[in-house]
This record gives structure tokens, C-alpha cells and sequence, in this order.
């Protein structure tokens, strides 16, 4: 039987510089024991970086990064276009809210972690803006996932 291949994008690691998603992901991935793959080649995590855990990731000075910042991450999302569209089987699990993927899985499965509810919990600590696309990047992810469970 064949390991599972396991590929986790980039969202997170794009989002946060510290933070406890980004740290779970990279506290997780390598006590698991499989094959994975994560989409990232520019990124200032420090719980990346510090893991060696992403073989695409190109070092750039910090001064680089933040001057080019935008376009870096939406090169991570290019790559992580292309390595969706990949002719080989894979799992994907997406570390953030961001449906993009959506459409460029094809048939490959994802899985979706909700870390925490803290925008439904304590809504007045963010903006209406905030709150609402958080809520309706979940429902979404979740109604196709259960969709394609049924």
C-alpha cells in the first residue's frame, strides 16, 4: 500500500511570522511520519525557517522580503497553483480559510483544520470586515467538504 502524499499549502506561513497556527503545523508535520510537501518558497516564518521543513523555500535578506513582500507571497501562490494542478495524487491540507484552492484541486481530497472560532466568539474584538469573511471562508470550505462527503 502506498504512503500518502500530503501537501500543505501556503496561507499561513504568509500570514504570520509567529503564531500558533503556523507553530502547529510545523510542531505536527514532521512527527507524522509521511510523505508531504509544503507549497512555500518565500516566507519569514520563524517556525518555517527554524524546521528546515520546506525544501522550496529560497532564504531571502529580510530587507528583500519586506520591500518585495506582495509580490513574494503571490508568487507563493502561484506555486501553490501549480503544485495543486499536479498530475500526481496528493491530500492537501489547507492551513488556512482561503478557499482559492478550490479551484484547482480537481478530485484530490483537503482537509480543513478550524483552529479556533475566537472571530464568532469574541466579534468585538474585529472588524465587521474581518469577522464576515472569516465566517464565509469556513461555511464555504466546510459545505464542500461535507458535499463531498455525502
Amino acid at each position: 500500500m502506498n504512503q500518502p502524499y500530503i501537501l500543505y499549502d501556503s496561507q499561513i506561513f504568509d500570514y504570520q511570522i509567529f503564531g500558533g497556527i503556523s507553530r502547529y503545523f510545523c510542531e505536527i508535520i514532521p512527527r507524522m511520519n509521511i510523505t508531504f510537501d509544503i507549497s512555500v518558497r518565500y516566507s519569514e516564518n520563524i517556525y518555517l525557517k527554524e524546521s528546515k521543513l520546506c525544501k522550496h523555500r529560497l532564504p531571502i535578506p529580510k530587507w528583500i522580503f519586506n520591500k518585495y513582500k506582495n509580490k513574494l507571497l503571490q508568487k507563493n501562490r502561484k506555486f501553490s497553483e501549480h503544485m495543486l494542478r499536479s498530475s500526481s495524487e496528493y491530500l492537501l491540507h489547507a492551513t488556512y480559510y482561503e478557499p482559492y484552492f478550490l479551484d484547482w484541486i480537481g478530485n484530490n481530497p483537503y482537509v480543513i483544520t478550524v483552529h479556533d472560532m475566537i472571530y464568532e466568539k469574541l466579534p468585538e474584538f474585529f472588524s465587521k470586515e474581518d469577522r464576515e469573511l472569516s465566517f464565509e471562508q469556513k461555511k464555504k470550505l466546510l459545505r464542500k467538504r461535507i458535499e463531498l462527503l455525502q
